[in-house]
């Protein structure tokens, strides 16, 4: 059974002025006895930062799969445990491979790769901030509410040793996923014109923004062919 609301006492809130809050709960999950910690989050705000997440765990997984194809194309010796190695170092041994690689091969895709691998530096902080920080809340004055205010939350976090903010709100975070969905899109475009695919058991479908921009109908955008399966899917773990 869902659907139970849990809606905040306006004169409990957070800073600058009272704002009402709402929560749902699964009742199948609830037991008596135990207590359960709720951070409002607004349902599109949640979905938006959930795609966030997905999208750089794509990136991830296929910036990875090029390092993984391109050390013994280049007749590199494997690092010992590089997939666990910090991202940053991934990265740039990504950034190593991907231009030696394409300055023997493809010097036209050289560029792009420089970029991809510069853009993911400055996504990832932003991405990690989403995913892992502290969500905090503040008010912010609106007529149109009951209350006068309305909840902004944000996510705060550290990178370099340097305090960072994000806001969680429908603008920032749209953008932000589509960057990252640009990155990813970017990166399989690229091996696609070199002539190569990615095996991996992620599914993608990667399309041309300018295919979007001309009005396509709905459900009849050429895809790029990225993406090849494995021979056979890998089981469940159990839960």
């Amino acid at each position: 059974m869902k659907g139970a609301v849990a809606e905040s006492n306006p004169k409990q809130t957070t800073h600058g002025g009272p704002a009402q809050i709402s929560a749902q709960l699964d009742l199948r999950y609830l037991r008596a006895g135990e207590h359960t910690i709720i951070i409002p989050i607004p349902d599109d705000i949640a979905l938006l930062m959930s795609r966030v997440i997905i999208h750089w765990g794509a990136f991830e997984l296929r910036m990875d799969a090029m390092v993984e194809f391109l050390i013994p194309v280049l007749g590199k010796t494997q690092p010992p445990t590089w997939k666990s190695l910090s991202f940053d170092k991934r990265k740039a041994l990504f950034k190593s491979l991907t231009l030696e690689y394409t300055a023997k091969m493809f010097p036209g895709e050289t560029e792009t790769f420089r970029k991809l691998a510069d853009q993911a530096g400055d996504l990832q902080w932003r991405r990690n901030t989403v995913a892992h920080g502290f969500i905090k809340g503040r008010s912010t004055p609106n007529a149109n509410s009951p209350t006068g205010y309305d909840v902004v939350f944000y996510a705060v976090n550290r990178h370099k040793g340097k305090h960072v903010q994000i806001d969680l709100d429908n603008p920032t975070l749209e953008k932000l996923r589509h960057d990252i969905g640009h990155l990813g899109g970017n990166l399989m475009a690229a091996i696609s014109r070199m002539g190569g695919h990615l095996v991996t058991t992620s599914p993608e479908i990667v399309v041309a923004d300018r295919d979007f921009l001309q009005g396509s109908p709905s459900g009849n955008l050429p895809l790029l062919p990225t993406w090849k399966p494995p021979q056979s899917a890998p089981g469940s773990s159990p839960a």
